[in-house]
């Protein structure tokens, strides 16, 4: 699970352990990417935030899709990755609009 929020990162993970899922948590995609290298077992299901500054999400699951890094490609080929968000940026609209 990858989100820049601790303390949400903290509740979703809470609960899905209460589901009985196994949950490796990281505070942004760069350590997320370094947990998935270095992780020994399989992740099922790559789940993290749209919105992080630095990486995104959405450069983060294109990463993961792309097979980088190779690990997560080779220990799950039909993986699937999860994007969440609890909000987007407020785009501001033109006056013409």
């Amino acid at each position: 699970m990858v989100d820049d929020e601790a303390e949400m990162c903290a509740v979703a993970g809470e609960m899905l352990e209460e589901g009985g899922y196994a949950v490796l948590r990281a505070q942004d995609a760069g350590e997320a990417l370094n947990i998935v290298e270095h992780h020994p077992g399989p992740i099922d299901l790559p789940l993290t935030d749209v919105v992080m500054p630095g990486m995104n999400g959405i450069v983060f699951a294109e990463r993961v899709r792309l097979g980088w890094p190779a690990r997560l490609s080779e220990r799950c080929p039909s993986c699937r990755l999860l994007s969440l968000a609890g909000a987007f940026p407020l785009v501001e609209r033109s006056a013409s609009i």
